[in-house]
Parts: C-alpha cells; structure tokens; sequence
C-alpha cells in the first residue's frame, strides 16, 4: 500500500521534480541558447506529472530510467537542428518538450493497464509513437535535414518504382547503419518497458492516482499538440484539402466566366510547351558543360529565331510546387489560394485556344496532384504511362510522346503541352541501350549525362514534328527544376545546393 505521507517519499518526490525541472531546462538551454522565464512554470508542471505518474510503479527508480531512456530518444530529434545549425524558436522547443512528457508517460503507463495477455497492444501502440521519431532520424541521415511539408508532399507522389529508383541513387551504406541502429534502440526501448513492474489497481488510491496520471498526460499532450512534429502532418493535411479544394473548384469553374480583354486572333497558330524533368543545364554542352550532351541543342543556336536563356531558375526543387506556381497565376509574390488560381489552360480556353496535354508522368498518385488537376483541364489529353499508381516502369521511354503527338487533333489555334520524364532518377532508367555512351568513373554522372543526351534527342524530334504542322509559331522548353548528381544529390529542398534551380530555358520560333 502506498505511503504518501512516509518522508523518504516526500524527499524522493522533491528531488526527482528538481532533476526534471533540471532536465528541460537544460534542454531547452541546449536547444536556443537561452531561457524564456514565462516558460519555466510549465517545465515544473511537467516534473510534477512525472512524479505523479511514477506513483503508478513498484519501483520509481525503474520508471524514471525508463522515462529518461524512451523520452530523450523521442526528443533526440531537437539534435538534428543543433547539427545543421537551424535556429530554433523557443516556443517549439517548448511545446517539443511538453509533448513528449505526455507522450512518454502514455506509453509507459499502456504497460501497466493492459494484461500480459494483451501486452502485445501496448508494443503495437508504442511502435507507432516511435515511428515519426524513426522516420525523421532517418530521413536526416539520408536528406542531412529534418523532414518538412515538401517531403510528406513528394512521398504521396512517389510510386513503388520512383522510391526503388530513390535508394538506388541516393541510399548507401550510412544510411543503412543508421537504420539497423535506430531499430535496436527502438527494440531496446521496448524490452525495457516491458520489465516495469506495476502497482496492483486493486488499490483505490492507485486507480486515483492512474486516473489523475492519465488526464494530466492528456492534458500535456493536447494543449501542446501543435510542435514541429505534429504541424508536418496537419500542414500537410492543410495542403491536401487546398489541393482537393482546387479540383472541386477546377470541375466547378465555368471558363466562360473569365474574361479577356481587348484579345485579338492576330498570333493565331500552334504554341508548345515542353516541360522536362530534373535536368540541370551545367551537364548541357549548349550551356558549356565539356561533355558533348546535347549536340542538336547547340547545332540551333545558328538559326535566326533561336533564343537560349543563359540565366533562368526554377522557383522551387520539386515539381508541385513549380509547376503550381509556373502554370497559375499563384506565385511566391501574391497571396492567391492555389484553389482559386486561372491555370494557363483556363485562359487559352478563355481566348478560344484549343489545348492539349501529353505526358510521361505520373497521372494519379496518393492524391490528385495540382498538375494532374491542371492537365486534366485540357480538351485532349494523351498519358503513356498505363500503369501510373502502381509503377513507372512501363519500357515506355520519351521518344514515345513524339507518336502520340502524332496522333492528336491539330487546330489553327492551339496550346499543346508535353510533359517530360526527362532526367528523373534513377537516371539509367530514362534512356535505351544506344544511349549508354558516357563511362565514368563516377557511374551517377554518367547516367545524368547519358539522360541529358537522351532528353536532347528527344526535344529534336518533338521539334522536327511540330515544325512540320502548317499553323506552328513557336516551342518554349524548360526544365520544371534541376538535379544536383556532381554533389551526389537529387533535387530535395532540405539538402539545397543553388545548381538545383539551374535549368534550362529555350525558344525556338518557327516562322
């Protein structure tokens, strides 16, 4: 039976909310450098609940080291900020901190309400509490960052194949060590909670104290629910419903309704657009690089009504949010909701401009994409792709755009646009055989260059087909972002290198 009045308890309590307090505060010392008083009450509130809490247990001293063990892994991540020398706002240090003593005790305090017969629900419950702890140390290792929006963004439109692709490039070894080490202390947290010896809840005042521990960890974990860990999943959640709402609103939209004042049919003909895909103009021997990569590029710098943009970057380096902001009129400069942004498509209907969207991409992943919802706008729609959702690797290389382009509907007045594969990692996937023509030591770069070369023929005979059309104007080709393989990287924001926005920008104008 529980003494509450026994002084060694009373001693033993004091001492163990002072080491807490302690701890947090050192914490959050160690984390921005300095202490927000307003805060300290909340950190002793804290030490309080956790001695509560350890009332629950037959031997506090096997508590406490648990809760230290499992709660210093959960809060390890504060490191990941030291290390790329982030600088921290003290109100998500705090809030990090205050989260995680609620989660902490939750998890501790599962063992001592379900029987051994149902152990096995506390270790499910506590695998998912370890999981985006797991998740973020390990994307650090293989990003060098912490995990943000853009990330969980890019994963609902990663298929099994462009994730395969992913750890063939950029995964090695570290990684790997890291991972087998993460799920050890994830395995030994687990076996060291199991051994924690609970009080027995035939005692009233321990079901007292359970009830109180519980509402008090709830408490914890609610009020300081929005951290940095948790505002990824409702951010991202937020960008979802903003991304449903754009294609509700896109169904809903009557183009009719937007008007365009003083349009004139005087540049009536066939505009294209191509966009590629994660190519970086530095491996591009039109732009200087000492391979000779692209050999058609080059060779039209002599025509007349060829313009080469030397000087052209890519808003972001990833392709939602380039392609949101490059084909509506939302940007980094105006405050527009996406879902009530005029897409190019919507405005060349407005003018009474046929359009078209062609694509080696992926249609429908996780969600429906901006762009998808963008292309699905387009009168004829044409994607090679057969098994988008499942895999991209379909055998269907770019050159196959050209056929299909072949086939659509051509009008006097008409916006086509082709979206790319391009140079998309895994980079030997995007070319045949008789594209295999650079070896270097450095396989990932010759991959890159052999794709750029690829990417070049492939340009050359969309343009040899639309030139041959009888109301054709002009092609613009662009790259959606760039990719950085001289520094062994792909194209995520977290691990930024400026070359990730050097793309290429082109004009040729047939007349």
């Amino acid at each position: 039976m529980l003494n509450f009045i026994n002084k060694k308890t009373i001693i033993n309590s004091v001492v163990s909310i002072i080491i807490f307090f302690l701890l947090f505060l050192s914490l959050s010392i160690l984390s921005v450098g300095y202490i927000d008083f307003k805060y300290i009450k909340i950190f002793l509130f804290c030490s309080v609940v956790i001695n509560i809490t350890s009332l629950l247990f037959i031997s506090q001293k096997q508590y406490y080291r648990s809760f230290v063990f499992v709660f210093l892994f959960f809060i390890s991540i504060i490191c990941i900020n030291l290390i790329t020398h982030s600088v921290l706002n003290y109100d998500i240090v705090k809030f990090l901190i205050v989260f995680y003593v609620g989660i902490t005790n939750i998890n501790l305090i599962l063992f001592c309400i379900f029987s051994k017969k149902l152990k096995f629900l506390s270790y499910i419950i506590q695998i998912v509490l370890l999981f985006p702890t797991l998740f973020i140390w390990q994307y650090f290792f293989i990003s060098g960052g912490l995990v943000n929006i853009d990330t969980i963004l890019a994963l609902f439109q990663t298929n099994l194949d462009e994730a395969k692709s992913y750890v063939y490039d950029f995964i090695g070894i570290k990684q790997c060590i890291a991972l087998v080490i993460l799920l050890f202390v994830s395995f030994l947290i687990l076996k060291f909670n199991s051994k924690i010896k609970k009080q027995t809840f035939k005692n009233t005042k321990i079901l007292v104290i359970l009830i109180i521990s519980i509402l008090l960890n709830i408490f914890l974990i609610y009020r300081y629910k929005d951290n940095v860990v948790t505002q990824i999943v409702t951010d991202t959640k937020k960008y979802l419903n903003e991304y449903k709402n754009f294609k509700i609103l896109v169904s809903n939209r009557k183009v009719n309704d937007i008007k365009i004042d003083n349009y004139k049919d005087i540049n009536k003909g066939v505009y294209v657009l191509v966009i590629g895909e994660s190519q970086n103009k530095e491996h591009m021997s039109a732009y200087g690089y000492n391979k000779k990569t692209t050999p058609w590029l080059e060779s039209m710098e002599n025509e007349e009504n060829f313009i080469k943009f030397e000087n052209v970057y890519s808003c972001h380096t990833h392709t939602v949010p380039v392609l949101s902001y490059a084909l509506t009129s939302k940007n980094q400069y105006n405050n527009f909701d996406l879902s009530e942004a005029m897409s190019i498509l919507d405005v060349a209907k407005a003018a009474d401009i046929q359009t078209a969207w062609l694509s080696n991409q992926v249609h429908y992943s996780g969600w429906d994409t901006p762009v998808s919802v963008i292309a699905d706008s387009a009168q004829q729609q044409r994607w090679i792709n057969k098994y988008i959702g499942e895999t991209t690797d379909t055998n269907l290389y770019d050159i196959n755009l050209v056929e299909e382009l072949k086939k659509i509907k051509i009008y006097d007045n008409m916006l086509i646009v082709i979206h790319l594969m391009g140079n998309h990692g895994r980079y030997k996937d995007r070319y045949p055989k008789e594209f295999d023509i650079f070896k270097d030591n450095n396989s990932i770069i010759a991959e890159y260059d052999n794709s750029i070369s690829y990417n070049d023929y492939v340009v050359k005979n969309i343009f040899e087909t639309v030139k041959k059309i009888p109301d054709f104007k002009a092609l613009i080709y662009c790259a959606d972002h760039a990719d950085a393989p001289d520094q062994g990287l792909g194209h995520d924001y977290v691990q930024f290198v400026p070359n990730m926005t050097h793309i290429p920008f082109i004009f040729p104008i047939h007349i």
